[in-house]
């Protein structure tokens, strides 16, 4: 199916559209796979648009991986995302996070205040 004869089926869904038997999302013209999966370094991560629950709050990308038992939703679904684009900022995202993790603590407490006691 080309894309006019895609875009000719379009559904509204609120910002996004839903494109008729496609399984696909359009936003301002864009076509974007709505959920994929794909591997990296041994891990499965599973993406997939989300719209929020409240009026005029624009859509997020969730993902989870397989190595967790969370989900996250790191930014805001564009209209010139594709697949790689998306892979890449979920992957960047995923191992800034477990770097941070597993960084020893650092305490919350300010040590530059002097001690009441």
């Amino acid at each position: 199916m080309g894309r006019s004869a895609a875009v000719a089926g379009l559904a509204k869904v609120g910002r996004w559209d839903l494109l008729a038997g496609a399984g696909l999302l359009a936003l301002k013209g864009a076509v974007v796979h709505p959920a994929f999966s794909f591997e990296d370094t041994g891990r499965i991560f599973a993406c997939h648009v989300e719209r929020a629950h409240v009026r005029y709050v624009t859509a997020w990308w969730w993902f989870t991986v397989s190595s967790d038992s969370h989900r996250y939703a790191p930014f805001h679904a564009h209209a010139d995302d594709t697949q790689a684009s998306v892979r890449s900022r979920v992957v960047a995202y995923y191992d800034t996070l477990l770097s941070r993790r597993s960084e020893p603590r650092q305490p919350w407490r300010r040590s530059d205040r002097p001690d009441e006691s």
